[in-house]
Parts: C-alpha cells; sequence; structure tokens
C-alpha cells in the first residue's frame, strides 16, 4: 500500500510540475505568484540532479481542504486568461500568413520582370504578365484581408487584456 500512495504522490507531482509549467505563464500577475508559491510550499528543496520534482508531502488537512474549497474560482477571469492565449496563437500564425504572403506577392513580381526580360514573343509575353498580374493582386486581396483580420483581432486582444 506504502509503494502505492508513493506511486500516486510521484504522478500528482509530475502532473502539478507540468500543470504548472506549461500554464503559469497564462496566469496574471497574482496568480503567477499563488501558483509559485504553491509549487515552493509543495517542494522547498529542489535537486538539480533530479529529472523530477519531488514534493515533501501531499497531505493537506481537513481545514486546507475546506479553506481551498471554500474560496470561490472566477470563471470569468480564467475564461479571459484562456482567450487571451488562444488570440495570441491567433496573432502569431496571422503574421507568419502574412509574412508567406508578402514573400509570394514578392516572388511573383520578380518574375513579372523575368518574363518581361526573357520573353521576345509578344503573345507569349502578354499572357505570362497577366497570370502573373492576376495573381499578384489574388495574393494582395489576401494579405488586406490578413491585415485587417490582424488588426480586428489585435483590437480584441487589447480589449481583452484591459479586463
Amino acid at each position: 500500500m506504502q509503494k502505492l500512495i508513493q506511486s500516486y504522490n510521484k504522478l500528482l507531482e509530475h502532473y502539478l510540475s507540468s500543470v504548472a509549467t506549461n500554464f503559469i505563464e497564462l496566469a496574471d500577475n497574482e496568480s503567477q505568484t499563488k501558483l509559485i508559491n504553491l509549487i515552493l510550499h509543495l517542494n522547498p528543496v529542489s535537486d538539480l540532479s533530479e529529472t523530477e520534482p519531488r514534493l515533501t508531502s501531499i497531505q493537506p488537512s481537513d481545514t486546507e481542504w475546506k479553506q481551498v474549497l471554500s474560496k470561490p474560482i472566477d470563471l470569468k477571469s480564467i475564461h479571459n486568461q484562456w482567450l487571451i492565449w488562444i488570440i495570441r496563437k491567433q496573432i502569431s500564425r496571422r503574421q507568419v500568413y502574412i509574412a508567406h504572403i508578402e514573400l509570394a506577392i514578392s516572388i511573383a513580381e520578380q518574375r513579372c520582370q523575368r518574363i518581361q526580360v526573357c520573353f521576345y514573343n509578344e503573345t507569349t509575353r502578354s499572357k505570362l504578365l497577366l497570370r502573373n498580374e492576376t495573381t499578384i493582386n489574388q495574393y494582395q486581396r489576401y494579405l488586406a484581408t490578413a491585415q485587417a483580420s490582424q488588426k480586428m483581432t489585435s483590437s480584441q486582444l487589447s480589449r481583452l487584456s484591459k479586463q
């Protein structure tokens, strides 16, 4: 039975460590401080040679449980933090997308310049230029849409961050 409890404690310890590591940056300053204090309370001395953290004791008393469970959970704050995280991910992905579109436009413009120089047949040159200009126009529409969406998402992030 003791071995089972130790195994459970080790799993719980690993779980708490991974949760804290993954989500501490998403929390507001006050919540971050509480999480760090909890981690320090659960693991006051860390051995850097260990790959997994060690908890000294995971035996909260009944009063500690009642005290923790009696505090109301601010679901709106948690939801807002989650939304902020999601929106930041969207902004990051959209920035990459915008950079790719800008690169595609640049390549298409270079292709237009090469077509003008390389093709002597007027009919072929005009067809290829028309096709490339159509492509550039399409990319520019994609870019305008992505930039407008990025602006809207950034303003949404600003509003959520102020709450």
